[in-house]
């Protein structure tokens, strides 16, 4: 049956893609946005350590709002996360995503400019604000995987419903009672 309801390899067009986005463009808002970068300072669990941290984060938020500081630098010889081999970059982060504190602080931001370090439950996180995208419309480009893969299940599905329905017409299911009694 699989292979019966396997859709043609060209299937679906490229009209039939556009026709699916244009159709379903409530279905696929982004929110809105965040390009981040950002260096961390873990929270340690006692509190002359804790203190020991929040003063190294002051200290690196202080550097790496320093006119003309490279952040990215800062980042990677400073900071406690995975992103600081990547100059503390955290790509695109969905508004939805992020901590609340941090969320509140990003809003605030301009592009380029950098925060005072943000408490959360985990560390400290000092923010530099790369860009912002607004909510709206994911592009036609980034969701035609998902649309091309969810148009080829429908059809699949329906070959199969199809194949199926064309077997029963030619052989009608029919019930023995009597067998189906003595089963009981």
């Amino acid at each position: 049956v699989n292979d019966i309801a396997r859709p043609p390899a060209d299937y679906p067009s490229a009209g039939d893609v556009l026709a699916f986005y244009e159709s379903n463009r409530d279905k696929l808002q982004l929110p809105r946005r965040f390009h981040v970068a950002q260096i961390y300072v873990k929270r340690p669990a006692d509190k002359p350590a804790a203190d020991a941290a929040a003063k190294k984060a002051a200290d690196l938020a202080a550097r790496a709002r320093a006119a003309g500081a490279d952040f990215a630098a800062i980042a990677k010889a400073g900071s406690e996360h995975e992103s600081a081999a990547n100059g503390g970059d955290m790509g695109w982060l969905p508004e939805t995503q992020t901590l609340p504190e941090i969320r509140a602080v990003l809003a605030q931001l301009g592009k380029g400019q950098v925060s005072e370090p943000v408490a959360s439950a985990q560390g400290w996180h000092i923010l530099k604000l790369i860009d912002t995208a607004d909510a709206g419309t994911a592009p036609l480009e980034s969701v035609r995987p998902q649309i091309v893969n969810t148009l080829r299940l429908q059809r699949a599905r329906e070959l199969e419903r199809q194949y199926i329905d064309a077997l029963l017409a030619k052989t009608p299911l029919t019930i023995d009672r009597a067998a189906l009694d003595k089963l009981k």
